[in-house]
């Protein structure tokens, strides 16, 4: 994914364009690879948020074209769930007051050795940046 990438998504009966990394509550660790590309990693728990969103927003028609959303993005790997990501997001529960759908996201970027973690959620910012360099999606450099 490139990560100032523009996309389209339905709203009620309008089309906005947003950035890729507008998808709330999508939270990514970004890896840089061997030839220099930024490339995104999110936990399987992205699907889930999304979904239960959608869902209690009135919104659950829309839930399939959402995941497909995601799942078709550029340079993105959704990782699922091991047994060592879950111990690890319990001690970042523990250790950091993490949320667990958090402490999830936040182990599988530190699992697969993400340099950044980008999320607009201060909160989760703060609590993050002993752990894992964390970053807002404003502050990639464009075209990464």
């Amino acid at each position: 994914m490139i990560l100032r990438k523009t996309c389209q998504r339905k709203v009620g009966q309008t089309t906005k364009h947003t950035s890729t990394w507008e998808l709330s509550p999508l939270k990514v660790g970004v890896i840089t690879t061997q030839q220099g590309r930024l490339v995104g990693i999110t936990s399987s728990v992205t699907e889930t948020e999304v979904a239960l969103d959608l869902a209690s927003t009135g919104n659950r028609d829309k839930i399939d074209d959402a995941l497909r959303l995601i799942e078709g993005m550029e340079n993105l790997t959704i990782c699922p769930l091991g047994s060592y990501v879950a111990r690890l997001a319990v001690k970042l529960v523990l250790d950091s007051g993490l949320g667990l759908h958090d402490a999830y996201h936040s182990a599988t970027a530190l699992e697969n050795k993400a340099g950044i973690f980008v999320t607009r959620d201060k909160s989760l910012r703060n609590k993050l940046k002993k752990t894992i360099g964390v970053s807002e999606p404003e502050s990639i450099p464009k075209g990464s």
